[in-house]
């Protein structure tokens, strides 16, 4: 032990080998980014603790916190939007979980208004798709699909404003098992949040999930040829 802590030079200190020999860190640009992840269920309690103490770290990199809200009964997603709040830093919080009955509102609105910015590149819509009956049947339709284990549904949630706000969603459907073990990936972003960079946290933080929770082998993503900036979802999280 005496070796270990005199000649080995501080090993087990993190900075070594990541200053150079005049003990100056690296610029911003050589930290890679870093998403953290942190799945919740009922965690209205101690959410809040967690995201500040992640928000409060002082890493030189990129860096933001991703929350997977797992159906929780609780005000488990209020809590973290109101601790990144607290911190200043709304900016890097995102908050994923599915779709709820008092989503409505805020749901119909964002498709409404980003109607045209949807329409070239989504199945044709209209108003009755968007009233509280559609949206109930959808809901229902979503949690008997997530319990056969064929779709899973998410909202993407951000926390830049005063209050939580729904910027988007996307859907993993068609799961097929046995020997082909893959799925199709679909996912919508509102107007107003486009060219943030949230769907591609969003694509990416999931993953996991797909690969090594639902054990696919494949996951399928098509775009269309003009839509630019959903190509560059894909490419950015390794499709």
């Amino acid at each position: 032990w005496l070796y270990l802590l005199l000649a080995r030079g501080g090993f087990w200190r993190a900075t070594v080998g990541d200053w150079d020999d005049a003990g100056t860190p690296p610029l911003s640009g050589a930290w890679p980014d870093v998403i953290a992840i942190v799945p919740a269920r009922d965690e209205a309690q101690v959410i809040g603790a967690c995201v500040r103490s992640l928000l409060a770290q002082d890493y030189p990199g990129a860096f933001r916190v991703v929350v997977v809200d797992d159906d929780s009964s609780d005000a488990t997603s209020a809590r973290a939007h109101e601790a990144a709040r607290l911190m200043h830093a709304e900016e890097r919080l995102v908050v994923l979980r599915a779709p709820r009955a008092r989503d409505y509102e805020a749901w119909r609105q964002l498709r409404r208004e980003s109607r045209e910015f949807l329409k070239p590149y989504e199945p044709r819509w209209t108003e009755a798709d968007l009233n509280r009956q559609a949206f109930g049947a959808r809901l229902i339709r979503g949690r008997k699909e997530a319990k056969r284990g064929t779709d899973f549904s998410f909202l993407i949630f951000d926390a830049t404003g005063p209050q939580e706000a729904l910027v988007g969603g996307l859907t993993v459907s068609n799961i097929r098992r046995r020997a082909a073990q893959h799925a199709n990936l679909g996912y919508w972003m509102g107007a107003p949040f486009a060219g943030r960079g949230l769907m591609t946290e969003a694509v990416g933080t999931l993953l996991p999930f797909y690969f090594e929770t639902l054990h696919l082998h494949r996951l399928h993503a098509a775009f269309l040829p003009h839509n630019i900036a959903s190509r560059r979802v894909l490419e950015k999280n390794g499709f």
